[in-house]
């Protein structure tokens, strides 16, 4: 049976088959030249002509092992961490047709896609960064899928193809042209390897609820086709149902708990117990708003760590220079600058009423992403680690609920 294949298939194919240069670059970049030193089994500098990309570590028969790697591409220096030619953290790229460049910085994970039966490395927890300018900060998932094979799979339960498919979900904050927005995206029929931003008909986009129980379905039928194909479980370690509805709770509207619809069922086990049906509809919403305020706010906290660890810090603005004649030049003494400590302001508080603990929580943890936020926009600084200290706490109680309104001081490390 005929099979259309996308031209990101014929770009790996292409690449991986190239004959015109023994050496090959990693993660299909294309053939590859040896700059320097010995790049079949030793350490030397692999240069891909066509992505313009330099690797620098030991090779073992042409192939990345393990060990830190130094990556050059367009005039910054990455890091990564490989073993057994796996990236462990750090940064990997991402081709596109024309020779551009995406690349994720960050934690890297594995999982065992039944269908191919291979193991699959995929970003968990970092930044990713697409040549249309975006920045995709937080959490990413690649659920096993037959995809547009499901139809070979049926027929053929014992086949394994090599290419691997994913339904992919990304869980955090985008930031694109000066604006930031926690959301989810998602994406169906992916292929591992392929850039996650690659053209308006492929790849990540805004999710709903609608989508997001669909995943879920697919989730089921996928798992029931393993267990008919009798493909053994190789225990993939995450909870893909609970990611799920963590996804389903950011991508709906908090004032409108009606966006979940009849698919509001699939999530309320893992979503809170605003389904019961011992509560009124303003009930149910009310403990959705409360959900998803907490889910958002964690979202969001664990998007500041990510970029504690990963991202670059902002340019600082260049200091006014002052204008020296050239009759009398004047010796200048380099002095290494030291970091700088700056105590900040920051209040947080809750949208809903919770329990006083958790209120308490929630506002403390709102304040500190407003500090990350003041720190790293405002001084070109990073917040210290639990450098929080309350200076002010004003809880207000409704009934046995609380909502906190608290004011903090953390200290910004400015470079």
């Amino acid at each position: 049976m005929l099979i259309t294949i996308s031209k990101w298939c014929l770009l790996i194919i292409c690449l991986a088959c190239a004959g015109c240069s023994t050496l090959q670059m990693p993660h299909g970049l294309g053939p590859a030249e040896c700059k320097s030193g010995d790049c079949s089994n030793g350490v030397g500098s692999l240069y891909s002509p066509f992505a313009k990309v330099t690797y620098h570590g030991q090779w073992d028969g042409g192939e990345i092992g393990s060990g830190t790697y130094t990556i050059d591409y367009k005039g910054q220096e990455f890091t990564t961490l490989y073993k057994d030619g796996r990236p462990v953290s750090g940064t990997k790229f991402y081709p596109h047709i024309n020779g551009e460049l995406d690349y994720f910085t960050g934690e890297w994970t594995q999982y065992y896609d039944p269908f191919s039966k291979q193991t699959i490395t995929f970003p968990h927890e970092g930044i990713y960064h697409s040549i249309t300018g975006a920045t995709l900060t937080g959490e990413f998932y690649a659920i096993p899928s037959r995809g547009m094979f499901k139809h070979i799979y049926e027929e053929n339960p014992d086949t394994s193809l090599r290419h691997s498919i994913a339904n992919i979900l990304f869980i955090g904050k985008v930031s694109y042209q000066g604006e930031e927005e926690i959301t989810t995206l998602a994406g169906t029929n992916h292929f591992i390897g392929m850039p996650f931003i690659s053209s308006k008909y492929s790849g990540l986009k805004p999710s709903d609820a609608g989508m997001l129980a669909q995943f879920k379905r697919d989730l089921k039928s996928e798992q029931q086709a393993q267990q008919n194909a009798r493909v053994q479980d190789q225990g993939n370690g995450f909870d893909f149902g609970k990611i799920i509805a963590i996804a389903a709770t950011v991508a709906v509207a908090t004032s409108d708990f009606s966006d979940l619809g009849p698919d509001v069922s699939m999530f309320s086990s893992t979503m809170g117990d605003f389904t019961n049906t011992q509560k009124t509809p303003e009930q149910q919403k009310a403990s959705f708003i409360q959900h998803k305020e907490q889910v958002t706010t964690q979202v969001q906290s664990n998007v500041n760590k990510i970029e504690q660890r990963y991202a670059p810090l902002p340019k600082a603005k260049p200091h006014s220079q002052q204008t020296i004649a050239k009759s009398k030049p004047v010796e200048t003494k380099v002095i290494a600058a030291q970091p700088t400590n700056i105590n900040i302001e920051a209040s947080g508080t809750t949208g809903s009423y919770f329990t006083y603990e958790q209120a308490l929580d929630l506002s403390q943890t709102n304040a500190e992403n407003k500090a990350h936020s003041m720190c790293r926009n405002d001084h070109n600084g990073r917040l210290k680690a639990n450098s929080g200290n309350m200076a002010k706490k004003n809880c207000q109680q409704k009934k046995n609920e609380f909502r906190c309104n608290v004011t903090m001081i953390f200290v910004c490390q400015k470079e």
